[in-house]
């Protein structure tokens, strides 16, 4: 606020230089023009003198001095000389002349115009110091805000936001694209917490189970029989899984996870993984089918981590199928699209869980155990792997239809095995 008031007084000194250098050189070229005037009177006022061809040239000096007469000849002089007076006394004529001047009007006129001009300065000066406050405060009003915001920011309150601005300007999209950014961190800050609490007891339900078990065993209570130690191998492997799973996603996260990119036949991916799930189907009572065999074309990507994805797709629909359901997979062209759809005969998601359905360790049915519902990272994997190949993974849920999963990825122009 100094400065901008140190600015306005500059300005307005600069303006009222400004006013008294041209008023100043008017008002001198004036009294240039108002003595050439009176020496052009004081002459005609001056007695003529006689002529004399020899008469050196004298300069006639004019000077308002109350003395001597004002011209005197002197009768005892030849005629061929004369005496000048080198001092002519015109007090009383200058004076009036002065008199007449001095209420000029063009001489009044500047004097007027210099005075109405500071006039007129002080009064700008002092409307600009007050439009200029209102200005300066309603511009440092939202800035003081979000300096206050982004302090309280980062001493760790994500709750801090900027109050509604109502201009439309630049400081109005800077106030809600830090409203906006505050959420996002907000936002991701709740995930971290949900994921840290998922993660914890994720994994400490699998180590309490083994533990108890292995000290039931130690003591005597529990006979290390083959079924037993095959549910502690297999607590131990969806261990494992969960572990390779989340160091997936930090991988992903973090833009480390790296692609082995080559060109892919879509329909080799789809069946591999078809034959390597069809005993899980077959143990849940499940029709697993894939109608691919006419693809020929590629893409360009990882064929392992495709696998992956798919696998884990294909794997979500077997376990939410009931006895005597489907699972079918199918693969279309569009343009230079192909997109791979996995879909069920089970219930169906509802419309509120499908804007959650690709977020970490979400499940659709909390009741849902490890055994039958995954540990709900799979999901996440699946968008993660599509993403990194520049693909798109939405899901559809028909009411009474079951759910259906479409992956979709840009097509390689190499065609494999021919069109």
């Amino acid at each position: 606020m100094g400065a901008f008031i140190v600015v306005i007084l500059i300005m307005l000194f600069s303006v009222l230089s400004a006013i008294n250098e041209v008023t100043a050189r008017e008002f001198n070229r004036y009294v240039s023009a108002r003595d050439e005037a009176i020496r052009a009177r004081v002459a005609t006022l001056i007695p003529e003198m006689p002529e004399a061809p020899d008469m050196p040239q004298i300069e006639v000096v004019v000077t308002a001095v109350p003395s001597p007469p004002f011209a005197e000849y002197s009768d005892t002089m030849p005629e061929s000389s004369f005496v000048v007076v080198d001092s002519v006394t015109l007090e009383p004529i200058i004076e009036g002349l002065l008199t007449d001047l001095g209420s000029d009007p063009d001489l009044l006129f500047l004097d007027d115009v210099r005075a109405g001009a500071r006039v007129a300065v002080f009064i700008a000066g002092m409307v600009a110091i007050f439009l200029g406050t209102l200005i300066f405060r309603q511009i440092t009003r939202p800035l003081k805000n979000i300096r206050l915001a982004s302090q309280s920011l980062a001493a760790g309150d994500l709750s801090a936001r900027v109050p509604l601005v109502k201009s439309h300007d630049e400081l109005g999209r800077v106030a809600d694209a830090f409203n906006q950014m505050a959420e996002q961190l907000q936002q991701q800050e709740r995930l971290r917490q949900q994921m840290v609490a998922d993660v914890a007891h994720e994994l400490r339900t699998p180590i309490t189970v083994m533990q108890s078990n292995l000290e039931a065993m130690l003591d005597g209570l529990l006979q290390p029989e083959e079924s037993e130690l095959r549910e502690l191998h297999d607590e131990a492997r969806r261990l494992a899984r969960m572990i390779e799973d989340l160091r997936l996603l930090s991988l992903a996260d973090t833009g480390r996870l790296s692609l082995r990119e080559e060109p892919v036949n879509v329909a080799e991916v789809v069946d591999a993984v078809v034959a390597r799930l069809t005993p899980l189907a077959q143990r849940h009572v499940v029709t697993l089918e894939a109608d691919v065999k006419h693809l020929k074309l590629a893409v360009l990507g990882d064929a392992d981590r495709l696998q992956q994805a798919l696998g884990n797709l294909i794997d979500n629909a077997i376990r939410h199928t009931p006895q005597g359901g489907r699972v079918r997979v199918t693969a279309v062209r569009e343009a230079n699209t192909i997109h791979v759809s996995v879909a069920d005969t089970g219930s169906g998601i509802p419309a509120s869980d499908l804007p959650y359905i690709f977020e970490r360790f979400w499940r659709g049915d909390k009741s849902r155990s490890r055994h039958s519902g995954g540990s709900g990272l799979g999901l996440a994997i699946v968008q993660q792997i599509v993403t990194l190949h520049g693909g798109t993974v939405r899901v559809a849920s028909p009411p009474g239809a079951g759910a259906i999963f479409t992956i979709s990825l840009p097509m390689q122009k190499t065609v494999v095995g021919g069109q």
